[in-house]
């Protein structure tokens, strides 16, 4: 799925992940947030925008399998109309979490790009490249976050190790809130004789 690097990111292949003091405050305040009763969203959100903080990229999206396999909408960085209608668009999301790889166009303006209509909706944005990767649980993709970004390969493979940490972190926030949500159901069903 993904194309092969060119020489500038396999020079940014072999960097140490960036801003690792903003990445481990993320993942500290998530944990605290996993630690106690949360909501779902701000904890997606947080994720978000700890994302394109540490990546420098422009916006991002998580996006939840529903029961039929489609993608929705739980977060994003912006709420306008553009980029939720984007993120939902056949494109590297729905790859990502079809392939449960990590997926990248880091040119969108380039001949024979994967997904034509998203290419051109997301360069009509001001986005020159996506990014997604898949909301992996367990084996399982349980939905993708979409990275774009103003700038052909804008993101290295340390920003998208980032980008994956945190799509991890998400995927466990997920299973853990339906966890609670169905632990909280059956107490309100059972009834002691």
């Amino acid at each position: 799925m993904a194309p092969p690097f060119d020489d500038r990111q396999r020079d940014r292949a072999s960097e140490p992940l960036p801003d690792s003091n903003q990445l481990l405050r993320s993942l500290v305040c998530t944990v605290d947030m996993l630690a106690s009763d949360f909501d779902l969203v701000e904890l997606c959100q947080q994720l978000l925008e700890a994302c394109t903080h540490i990546t420098g990229a422009s916006d991002a999206g998580l996006l939840l399998a529903d029961q039929r396999g489609e993608l929705q909408v739980l977060a994003s960085t912006s709420e306008s109309a553009r980029l939720l209608g984007l993120l939902q668009h056949e494109g590297p999301s729905l790859d990502a979490h079809r392939s449960r790889t990590t997926v990248s166009a880091p040119d969108l303006c380039a001949d024979g790009v994967l997904w034509p209509e998203f290419a051109q909706t997301a360069s009509a944005a001001g986005y020159r490249c996506a990014y997604a990767v898949p909301l992996r649980l367990h084996r399982d993709s349980v939905g993708a976050l979409t990275v774009l970004a103003a700038s052909a390969a804008a993101l290295g493979q340390p920003d998208l190790r980032i980008v994956q940490i945190l799509a991890d972190i998400a995927a466990v926030g997920i299973a853990q809130h339906v966890a609670l949500a169905q632990y909280a159901r059956s107490r309100c069903s059972y009834r002691p004789r």
